[in-house]
């Protein structure tokens, strides 16, 4: 049992589906010795938002002021929302409060959003339970329980099958990841950290195995999966694949062939950061040459060693009732011998306010 927790709760995105369910974890929390601090939250509706745009926010910024005493920030659930706030959040504000005192910021799925702006401006955080459902279940998930306690208690150590043969594999870097379609809204955009030899993770639900792998491959194409040392696949569910007869029948298609494409780009050599000029480029440079009387510069390629980013699946996280809980910017460590993958996170618990990455776009 972990230590007793004053529990901060927001609701950034949407509302609970049912309040009496959201009720039932805050009394849940309570009852394992927490203290649990703004549920009136939990009662705020707007459209299918959890309050307006500018409650929302101004609970956000308001992190910056938490008191002292405050353990956990954490989401009373994902949906949707957070996106329409992320321009108008103090993020540089509520990093020097968790620069002056570590706090946990928890949530997943939407919350991907906000939890990728904290770590731009260095700040580390938990993927893991939300207050709805996670926590409000009528017959809590032990196991999910189990990691989300041993998350504060003790180093993060996990272990799982990937289901297929793998080469053997040591990696380090920084654990950083989250929902796969948050991740890719956030590209070319301030709020989308750049890590540099990280250890990805994702999950989503609801999309397609041909929607995951598109946006796996603009991840790719971004040159955000060519700069991991590893990528683990979570749990990617709620989808129905297409059945013989009807339209859009996936003649053996499914998510594990989704993957084995990715994993094929990861394998071809890398594309060069800096492309030849299309035609039309090479037009307008020659223009401007024309225009300044003196030769156009030409665009620089650049070879890039051949190599492969590993793609890895199994791990259990994502919109699923055991749930694992993971340090969001903690320093890794990933173990690969045949199936068998470790990955554990030595340096963690730390100081939430601790990790260093750039926010721009990738190279």
């Amino acid at each position: 049992m972990i230590r007793q927790l004053n529990i901060h709760l927001i609701a950034p995105s949407a509302p609970p589906a049912d309040p009496a369910e959201a009720r039932r974890g805050v009394e849940r929390l309570r009852a394992m010795g927490h203290a649990v601090g703004n549920e009136a939250c939990i009662e705020r509706r707007h459209q299918r938002f959890a309050g307006t745009d500018e409650e929302r926010l101004a609970e956000l910024n308001a992190l910056a002021c938490l008191p002292d005493d405050v353990d956990m920030v954490m989401a009373i659930r994902g949906g949707y929302g957070a996106s329409r706030l992320l321009s108008r959040i103090d993020f540089p504000a509520i990093a020097a409060r968790a620069f002056h005192k570590p706090f946990a910021f928890i949530g997943h799925s939407d919350i991907t959003a906000l939890q990728m702006g904290l770590l731009s401006h260095g700040v580390a955080s938990l993927a893991g339970p939300m207050l709805v459902p996670d926590l409000s279940r009528e017959q809590l998930n032990l196991e999910m329980l189990a990691s989300f306690e041993g998350a504060f208690a003790q180093r993060v150590e996990l272990a799982w099958d990937c289901g297929m043969r793998q080469d053997n594999l040591s990696a380090e870097g920084m654990l950083w990841g989250g929902n796969l379609a948050m991740l890719c809204s956030l590209i070319g955009t301030p709020w989308l950290p750049r890590v540099e030899g990280g250890i990805l993770f994702i999950e989503d639900i609801n999309e397609h195995p041909y929607r995951i792998e598109r946006m796996l491959l603009q991840l790719l194409d971004a040159g955000v999966l060519w700069n991991q040392g590893a990528i683990i696949v979570g749990d990617v569910s709620g989808y129905r694949l297409a059945s013989p007869g009807e339209h859009g029948y996936e003649h053996g298609y499914d998510l594990a062939a989704a993957l084995d494409n990715v994993r094929g780009s990861l394998r071809a050599p890398r594309p060069s950061a800096r492309r030849s000029p299309s035609p039309f480029e090479a037009a307008a440079g020659g223009v401007r040459a024309a225009l300044s009387d003196g030769p156009a510069s030409p665009s620089p390629t650049r070879a890039l060693a051949r190599g492969s980013v590993p793609i890895l699946s199994g791990l259990e996280f994502g919109h699923i009732p055991c749930k694992l809980t993971l340090p969001v910017g903690a320093p890794a460590r990933l173990e690969v011998r045949g199936s068998r993958v470790t990955l554990s996170c030595p340096g963690w618990p730390l100081d939430p306010a601790r990790a260093k990455v750039g926010s721009e776009d990738q190279e």
